[in-house]
């Protein structure tokens, strides 16, 4: 995910992710959360959770996720589906609650590029805890 936003050619090993480049990232079978200039459309990530969040509103389970990425795919567009399906879960993975779902204000903040400033904050409170 890191690798189209970068302002060059060479990989960085770190992986850090440019949101003034977010729209170089953007692929068929997404959920349209940002728009072709890479603009973050909140109301299509409101629309996301409207449609798909079926067992609480707000939250999506790892099925409705799963269910999320298949009905957005776009007919042969395999690497698309590969994306779409690795961003999401990512997602999932990094920002679910104890309960197991994702609510749609994590979802929010990773959009917004403060998800991962939120977890180097966490990182670093555990860090200072330890010495």
């Amino acid at each position: 995910m890191s690798y189209p936003t970068l302002p060059g050619w060479i990989p960085n090993i770190l992986l850090p992710i440019y949101i003034d480049r977010i729209h170089k990232a953007k692929h068929g079978s997404d959920s349209a959360t940002f728009d072709t200039e890479g603009r973050f459309m909140p109301v299509n990530l409101e629309n996301v959770f409207t449609k798909y969040a079926r067992t609480e509103p707000g939250k999506l389970t790892f099925f409705e996720v799963l269910r999320l990425t298949e009905e957005n795919r776009v007919p042969f567009d395999f690497l698309g589906w590969i994306l779409a399906k690795a961003e999401w879960l990512v997602l999932y993975s990094l920002a679910r609650d104890d309960d197991g779902f994702l609510s749609k204000e994590a979802a929010r903040t990773c959009c917004e590029g403060s998800l991962f400033e939120q977890y180097a904050k966490m990182n670093k409170g555990d860090n200072k805890k330890h010495k």
